[in-house]
């Protein structure tokens, strides 16, 4: 028996699925897929909140768009096994890696690898309103209006929120002397 009366749970879907459904065309760029995605989102919704206690409407829609993203990024990571190749052809390689050695190809990639890993981890250091908004802004290449309307808030909110974060990044980066221009050199 669930605690949430199913209007609840209709009201929440209405209310949000028109601005997910947005975000994920815009991510994946394929309606099916970006369909398939927002069902998926409403069912992990659905089904952890089916015996728990909803959070307010602002804490279901970050909630939502959470668990989207998440689908979203492991939706790219399967389809980047289904893509790579256990052994680079090195005849068809591109203009850059052909003038590079397999091994110094290998380490620029590690070097990219470690560079993400500690972007993610001074990403993680922000608040979940400013690193949301930071990845709609960056990654998902969104407006501030879109962001504005994702995060229920004005555009000059999203805007401070921003630029805040900017500073905070920057901060962190020299905290942990990470500096993206100089990789590889």
């Amino acid at each position: 028996m669930s605690v949430n009366p199913p209007e609840r749970f209709e009201r929440i879907y209405e209310d949000n699925a028109r601005d997910l459904l947005t975000y994920l065309l815009r991510s994946v760029r394929e309606e099916a897929t970006a369909r398939d995605l927002l069902q998926d989102a409403f069912l992990n919704f659905f089904r952890i909140y089916k015996d728990k206690e909803l959070p307010d409407d602002t804490g279901c829609r970050m909630y939502l768009f959470r668990v989207a993203r998440n689908l979203m990024i492991n939706l790219s990571k399967s389809r980047y096994k289904q893509r790579v190749q256990l052994v680079p052809d090195y005849g068809e390689s591109t203009e850059q890696s052909s003038r590079e050695r397999p091994d110094a190809l290998f380490f620029r990639n590690e070097e990219m690898d470690e560079a993400e890993s500690l972007i993610q981890k001074m990403l993680s250091e922000l608040d979940e309103r400013s690193r949301t908004a930071v990845i709609l802004r960056f990654q998902e290449d969104m407006r501030l209006e879109d962001i504005a309307e994702v995060l229920n808030t004005s555009v000059s909110t999203v805007s401070r929120t921003i630029q805040k974060a900017q500073k905070q990044l920057a901060e962190l980066s020299k905290k942990h002397d990470f500096k993206l221009g100089t990789m590889g050199e």
